[in-house]
Formats: structure tokens, C-alpha cells, sequence
């Protein structure tokens, strides 16, 4: 039901202003849609533990269960093609280095044995001292 709902500021929302759980849920709820559309999956990687967390959608494309949660870097790394995952190895490397925005194509391979490109961008948090910390 759609009557007396006010759309949502983003404005005020960028700001930090609206913090009522109504709001909360809206902005969640259309985040997920829109990572739907898009077929967008969506992760953070704990970068000292190497577990990463993923949205449904994150986990479709690799053919697992939508409602994972969670998957080690290994199992992760066990989905990447052979023959590109020393591109990943020089990917991981790098962000952990030193730098904070990356990008890269690699093929995986879904549960069912299918073949597929993906594109990943991440962005990566780090502590006072530069260690990294979490992967976006």
C-alpha cells in the first residue's frame, strides 16, 4: 500500500538526517531491487580473515545458495578459472599493497560447471598505518 508513503530524501538521507526504520527498510529495500535489476552482487571482503560476505545476487552468479552469507577466500578462489587465477593472485596483492580502488575481469566457474566473465570493482578501508582492513 502505497498511499500517504513520502518518497524518500536522499538528500537529507546523504547527510545522514533520516534514521527512522521506515526509512531504513525503504532504502534497503531499493538498494536490493536495484542491485536486482542490474544483476549486481555486492561483497565486502574482511581482509584479514579473507572471508566475504555477499548479497544474493553476489552469490547467484558463482551458482551457490542466494542466502550463503559468507564464503572463505579459498572456496572463493576455488571458483576462479585456472588459467585466471594468478590475475586474481596480482589483483589481491595489489589492493592489499597499496591501492585503494581496483578493478578486474576474470572468469569463474559456477557450481554447475559453467564458465562465466564477471567484472569487479572494490575499494578498499584501511587502518591508520595503511594495513587493509575491508574490501568493498
Amino acid at each position: 500500500d502505497t498511499e500517504g508513503a513520502q518518497p524518500i530524501d536522499w538528500t537529507a538521507l546523504a547527510k545522514g538526517r533520516m534514521e527512522s526504520p521506515e526509512t531504513m527498510r525503504r532504502l534497503q529495500r531499493s538498494f536490493q531491487l536495484a542491485q536486482e535489476a542490474g544483476n549486481i552482487g555486492c561483497f565486502e571482503i574482511d581482509m584479514i580473515t579473507g572471508v566475504t560476505y555477499g548479497t544474493p545476487v553476489f552469490f547467484q552468479h558463482f551458482g551457490l545458495p542466494r542466502d550463503q552469507g559468507c564464503i572463505s577466500a579459498r572456496e572463493l578462489r576455488n571458483h576462479s578459472h585456472p588459467e585466471d587465477r594468478h590475475l586474481l593472485r596480482q589483483h589481491v596483492e595489489a589492493m592489499t599493497a597499496s591501492i585503494d580502488l581496483a578493478s578486474i575481469e576474470y572468469r569463474i566457474i559456477t557450481t554447475s560447471g559453467e564458465t562465466r566473465w564477471i567484472s569487479v570493482r572494490s575499494r578498499i578501508e584501511r587502518d591508520a598505518n595503511g594495513r587493509a582492513l575491508m574490501s568493498y
